[in-house]
């Protein structure tokens, strides 16, 4: 884990027969991809010609937060119904909203023809936020008679994800 995750969990064990664990994580995979200098006032350039960059284009900044709560449980009885049944069951809660901010240094892109100043381009910088989240459930019996073992489960998950509203400055020369 990194410096900005961590996690706390409490195992409980009920009885003999059953145990339960719950667990919360959070873990931050945020990561910049920042211009080589540092300075986002400064206008790229991009030579038609060659296809070559002058500088950075573009800086790109990440926020991935991670969130999850989970509770499984382990239920054990022996000789019921004529076989020995280990039930596992558990619960999933897991939230990854995300946001990408993208700048572009001095709010265009300065071309050239052979080194010649030829056109701008201008660029607006863009920014995208969202909400994703999922919930999952399972329950699993594994039921042992004799030389005979049974696997029986049901696994249900449910993903959702919406775009959340967002603003962004407008372009610093237009």
């Amino acid at each position: 884990p990194g410096p900005g995750d961590f996690q706390g969990g409490h195992q409980w064990v009920i009885s003999d027969r059953l145990a339960v664990d719950g667990k919360f994580t959070y873990s931050d995979s945020s990561f910049d991809l920042d211009f080589q200098d540092g300075v986002d006032t400064v206008q790229p350039s991009f030579d038609i010609v060659t296809s070559m960059n002058g500088r950075s284009t573009t800086a790109t900044y990440y926020v991935r937060p991670t969130y999850e709560t989970r509770v499984d449980g382990n239920y054990f009885a022996p000789a019921l119904r004529g076989g020995d049944h280990s039930t596992k069951f558990g619960v999933r809660y897991r939230s990854t909203p995300y946001s990408t901010k993208t700048v572009t240094g001095g709010g265009a892109i300065a071309r050239f023809r052979n080194g010649v100043p030829s056109e701008a381009e201008m660029r607006r910088d863009g920014y995208t936020t969202r909400d994703l989240w999922g919930f999952s459930m399972y329950l699993n019996d594994t039921v042992r008679a004799g030389r005979w073992t049974w696997n029986l489960g049901v696994r249900w998950d449910y993903q959702d994800d919406e775009a959340l509203a967002t603003s962004t400055e407008a372009n610093p020369i237009l």
